[in-house]
């Protein structure tokens, strides 16, 4: 049964600025000094702010956190399944939260990622390591997805990143219940605001957000999202069996919803024309403008319960009372930097003096709005970030940087500029032993766990999305080496690593042929993790490299069973058939191999072997010349073909064929290529 989209349901976004504006044009925004947040900027080291502000603050609790995501562009799906805009949605939702109209989000607690940077590794760090890291009992978090969201099986509802494959969602997608358990167990804010625009579909001339043929859509598992939990509000942009819709017509590139989320929070919603945006005016708002532009057939929902009348922006066009409260916050302002004798203060690149002994440096008739700051000590990586002065006076708290263990903290950046990434992971462990209160923990803790769940995921990424017949050893040796150093992190976001771990070196092993380690190995991942379609893969190569057929065809079962839309297990399946004489099963699981991705010529490869075996020389020969139309580098379909041409006594066809193949293919024995070799001279004697 559909819910109504009711006053009382709408609860995401109501929230997100219950704090924000408010707050903005009437009271005190007082960010928590009692421990130091994060920064998502490289490099850069959070600072303790206090603004102080004339009058009374309706929620100076806490500070502002948000995470905004982006995805048009997808690696590995084709041109038709590309999205336009829902790049342009996170961008403009960004900015929207960075102005002062919708909360003034600083730039070092809003991580924004789109397109090729919002890869699997760069989500997780974000959601996972970042957010849990940073956020405090009193913070607001605001969680933000656009872009393509997918069921498989009707099991479990995946978001896709950039490099996301769907063959293995498993592998290579954030699956909602990991988000899930990220809001409701890591992220220990009193509000966390989910809102995901993720189910798009093509019809009446409109680009749709998720895969056309899956009837089951990706809401019906985000709605499940923070149930479990305290605090935790969705708001989705259509109803559980609906999908979403983009357009240029919207704002010249938009999805409908943020479109016209945006719209009502610049203004469009303010109905009584107060100078508020209000939750009821926004809903209303909502519900008529995104049914009416996509002909009813998508309509936002939302869950919780909220006073419609809580303002959720404050305009510039507000009547007398609030243009004079904006008047004030365009009047010059002054920042006090506590901190350090010595320290050297830029802002906006341009120097602005040195903190005293009384260790105070006062900066007046500064102009409101977000400035560049810099802080240089010697012998200490320089402190860089956005500062966003807004207050009559700001008073700005920097760590005593010579207490702080900071000189680690530089030699940590260099290393991680030099690509030292375990030398970096020594150095932060012995950082967090000496300073654990260091000002930079959590963003070098962010940026490491990043990096290292980027290389462990790329090892990953491609195994599943690889023919799997290419040996990378050097490549799964990093990735172990990136699991295992990401274990020793304070804070990871990421699940079963220890499976990871075995699988990546199981796999290292199996690429140098030990193969009984490499048993070992990947038998210890899949016991940890029974979900890892690619760890049964590459067991049953193992077992079958030990010619333990029948536990390598359990093996590849299980990947099939996992993953039924990975080309792999099928393939394997198929050459079990075949060395086991089921042509006919051989035949039917090449086919599907080469259905499902089309990439790789080895499944068509093996159809012409099917052919041969079962006297189907005809269909073997069109096989083959299509293999090699698409595939011209493929020596063993040639010399097969000289096989089929030398049977048809077609003789210089058949030398044509010997002997290039003969220039392509470099593995076959002394006996195969003597033999071939013969047949060989034999065709073009033959010929003459």
């Amino acid at each position: 049964m559909r819910k109504r989209f009711s006053r009382f349901n709408f609860v995401v976004f109501m929230m997100v600025v219950a704090l924000f504006p408010v707050v903005f044009c009437q009271g005190v925004f007082a960010q928590r000094t009692g421990r130091p947040g994060t920064s998502t900027q490289g490099g850069n080291r959070e600072l303790q702010v206090k603004e102080i502000r004339s009058g009374s603050a309706l929620d100076g609790r806490g500070k502002l956190w948000a995470v905004v995501i982006g995805v048009s562009t997808y690696r590995n799906l084709s041109e038709k399944e590309q999205l336009e805009f829902a790049h342009r949605d996170a961008e403009d939702f960004a900015a929207f939260l960075r102005s002062p109209f919708g909360g003034g989000f600083p730039s070092s607690q809003l991580t924004l990622l789109t397109n090729q940077g919002a890869t699997l590794s760069a989500i997780r760090s974000a959601l996972g390591t970042t957010l849990p890291r940073s956020v405090e009992a009193d913070d607001m978090v605001v969680i933000y997805f656009a872009g393509h969201g997918i069921v498989e099986n009707d099991r479990e509802g995946y978001l896709l990143a950039h490099d996301s494959d769907p063959q293995n969602l498993y592998a290579t997608a954030l699956q909602v219940s990991e988000l899930n358990r990220i809001i409701t167990e890591r992220i220990r804010a009193r509000t966390v605001i989910l809102m995901a625009d993720a189910c798009h579909s093509g019809q009446l001339g409109l680009t749709s957000r998720g895969v056309a043929e899956n009837n089951v859509l990706v809401n019906r598992y985000l709605d499940e999202v923070g149930k479990s939990g305290k605090g935790v509000f969705r708001l989705m942009a259509s109803r559980a069996d609906e999908r979403s819709y983009e357009d240029k017509r919207w704002g010249g590139g938009h999805g409908a919803f943020t479109y016209y989320l945006i719209q009502g929070l610049k203004g469009a919603a303010d109905h009584d024309k107060d100078g508020f945006v209000r939750a009821g005016e926004l809903l209303d708002f909502l519900s008529e403008s995104v049914p009416k532009a996509t002909q009813s057939l998508q309509h936002p929902r939302a869950a919780g319960d909220l006073d419609t009348r809580l303002p959720l922006s404050v305009l510039g066009t507000a009547p007398a009372k609030v243009t004079e409260t904006l008047a004030i916050e365009s009047k010059p302002v002054s920042l006090e930097v506590r901190g350090a004798q010595g320290l050297e203060i830029y802002l906006d690149n341009v120097f602005r003096g040195r903190v005293l002994s009384n260790g105070i440096l006062m900066v007046d008739q500064l102009k409101p709005g977000e400035h560049d700051l810099s802080i240089i000590s010697p012998n200490v990586e320089p402190i860089t970030q956005k500062l966003s002065l807004s207050a009559t006076r700001t008073i700005l708290n920097v760590n005593d940087v010579a207490a702080s263990g900071s000189p680690l903290a530089g030699q940590i950046n260099r290393a991680i500029k030099q690509g030292k990434i375990k030398e970096a992971v020594d150095l932060y462990q012995q950082m967090i032993k000496a300073s654990p209160k260091d000002a930079q923990r959590s963003n070098i803790e962010a940026t490491l766990s990043q990096i290292l769940e980027s290389i462990g995921q790329q090892a990953i990424n491609t195994y599943v999305q690889s023919s799997g017949m290419e040996g990378k050893p050097r490549m799964f040796h990093e990735g172990a080496e990136a699991f295992r150093l990401l274990k020793t992190l304070a804070s990871t976001s990421e699940s079963n690593l220890d499976a990871k771990y075995y699988f990546c070196g199981g796999k290292a092993l199996l690429e140098e042929k030990r193969y009984q380690e490499s048993v070992t190995a990947l038998e210890k991942a899949v016991s940890l993790d029974p979900r890892s379609a690619y760890a049964y893969n590459a067991l049953g190569v193992a077992y079958r490299s030990l010619n333990k057929s029948d536990r390598a065809f359990d093996s590849f079962r299980r990947a099939n069973e996992l993953a039924p839309s990975w080309a792999l297990p099928q393939l394997h399946l198929g050459q079990y058939y075949f060395e086991s004489r089921k042509l006919d099963k051989a035949e039917q699981a090449f086919k599907e191999a080469d259905r499902i991705d089309p990439r790789y010529p080895q499944a068509r490869e093996m159809l012409v072997r099917v052919y041969l075996q079962t006297g189907r020389a005809q269909e073997a020969e069109n096989e083959a010349i299509a293999i090699i139309k698409k595939f011209p580098n493929e020596g063993f379909v040639h010399l097969w073909l000289g096989l089929i041409y030398e049977d048809k006594k077609q003789w210089g066809a058949a030398a044509d064929y010997y002997e290039k193949g003969l220039s392509l293919v470099t593995n076959l024995t002394v006996n195969e290529r003597d033999e071939y070799s013969k047949r060989l001279d034999k065709c073009r004697k033959k010929a003459k």
